[in-house]
């Protein structure tokens, strides 16, 4: 019964500490791109991006995004391809933002957006590009307009405008994003079918609390691991005193002394365990706490074809 309950502690530590590596992967928002769908210069450099953006290194990533997106030729056939290069961009340069702070990564982010947006409407000789690179777009833009009022020392900005939508979207398929009508915006009104955007303003409130959520859980995974030092160390000195007594048999004394290694693997992986998950815990609720107290409150237009009027938002 005693190394059964060992046996199912260990699975435990196990299985705690994979739930540590997926929460921690979590919080970044998932790449768009196939990488098997590229050319392999392309997909070379993409790759070099990816492993930028799994190792965090946001604003490198948007470079290396960026440039894969250069170096796909404008063609209906690569359609697909550059919309999620120029999404997976943006959004690896709006990563870098939230990290940093740092308003010329989102700045940049526009221009990369810009950019694509010329050469499709040059080439295509039209404005309906993908509805993903739209959303993309929006979501970066409002949390531009946030950060240089901040930067300004303004609070949050407030509008009634109405945005119509003047293009039609063409049938797709799951591998191809809905084109919907855009513009290049910079000083103009957008023109595109703007998605329901009723929701959170962008994924500020969404990561504060799950930085939060995160770091409790994390704090209560370190307290529980911690009983795993308690529990070695009576088991080890348990079996380093069942070892003494003569009266075992050497089969006994061989499940008494893989006990005893248990109770040292159990207790080794306590010690380890333990201060990582706490110190964790502590580092994202810190975060999530402190993004929580940047909440801000804004009217922002929502139209829909359903619905047109304006939206009360937050970051809570």
């Amino acid at each position: 019964m005693r190394a059964r309950r060992q046996r199912w502690i260990t699975a435990a530590v196990v299985i705690a500490a994979l739930a540590q590596a997926g929460t921690a992967h979590a919080l970044v928002p998932p790449l768009r791109s196939n990488p098997d769908a590229m050319p392999t210069d392309v997909r070379r450099q993409f790759t070099d991006g990816k492993k930028a953006y799994d190792a965090q290194e946001f604003a490198r990533a948007a470079k290396g995004f960026a440039a894969a997106l250069h170096r796909v030729p404008d063609t209906p056939v690569n359609r697909s391809v550059r919309a999620f290069l120029v999404v997976d961009a943006m959004v690896a340069y709006q990563e870098a933002f939230e990290v940093g702070e740092d308003i010329e990564m989102l700045r940049a982010g526009m221009e990369v957006y810009y950019g694509y947006f010329k050469s499709y409407r040059d080439v295509h000789g039209s404005t309906n590009i993908p509805q993903v690179v739209v959303e993309q777009r929006f979501a970066m833009k409002e949390t531009l307009a946030r950060a240089e009022s901040r930067a300004k020392g303004n609070g949050p900005t407030t509008t009634t405008t109405t945005t119509t939508s003047t293009g039609t979207t063409t049938g797709t398929t799951a591998a191809d994003p809905q084109p919907v009508a855009a513009d290049d915006d910079r000083g103009r009104k957008p023109r595109e079918r703007n998605r329901d955007r009723s929701g959170p303003a962008d994924g500020g409130t969404d990561r504060s609390k799950a930085l939060i959520v995160s770091g409790a859980v994390n704090l209560a995974l370190g307290v529980g691991l911690s009983s795993l030092i308690a529990v070695g160390a009576i088991n080890g000195k348990r079996a380093r005193e069942d070892q003494k007594n003569p009266g075992f048999t050497p089969e006994q004394r061989e499940r008494i002394d893989q006990q005893g290694r248990t109770a040292n693997a159990l207790f080794i992986s306590g010690l380890v365990l333990t201060p990582l998950f706490i110190a964790a815990g502590a580092t994202l609720l810190g975060k999530g706490v402190s993004d929580r107290r940047k909440a801000q409150l804004s009217l922002a237009p929502s139209v829909t074809p359903r619905f047109a009027g304006v939206v009360l938002r937050g970051r809570f």
